[in-house]
């Protein structure tokens, strides 16, 4: 899927192409931006929707996020395919794998005596 990106008075500008299960593409195009650094919020968007070409033809392969502001999409541009995975891919240096993110809290204990019997358990269902 195609994800583009543009402000008010702008041209849709392309972002990225991922490789998904298709479904729930806004999330993902919306998300992607997130974790991108192309918005801080979903506040910026205006509206998320399919391309609809000049020809009227519904591409549905195409995804288009209009901001409420205008958007410099150089530094984020890659220029290949990328999955929908860890987002790992066409990182070209470790300081650009470093994401700004929140603390990560504390998660539930798990005793030694019931994680050495996990791998068995996964094996038997």
């Amino acid at each position: 899927m195609e994800i583009r990106v543009h402000g008010p008075g702008q041209a849709p500008d392309p972002l990225a192409v991922t490789m998904r299960t298709p479904g729930h593409d806004f999330e993902l195009a919306v998300g992607f931006c997130l974790t991108e650094g192309v918005i801080d919020s979903t506040a910026e968007i205006a509206t998320v929707a399919y391309c609809l070409p000049e020809d009227g033809v519904q591409r549905y392969n195409v995804v288009t996020i209009r901001l409420r502001r205008a958007v410099d999409l150089a530094a984020h541009h890659r220029r290949f395919t990328a999955n929908a995975s860890c987002g790992l891919c066409g990182k070209a240096t470790l300081e650009q794998v470093e994401v700004a993110c929140g603390e990560v809290s504390p998660g539930p204990g798990v005793r030694r005596s019931v994680l050495v019997t996990l791998p068995k358990q996964l094996r038997e269902a």
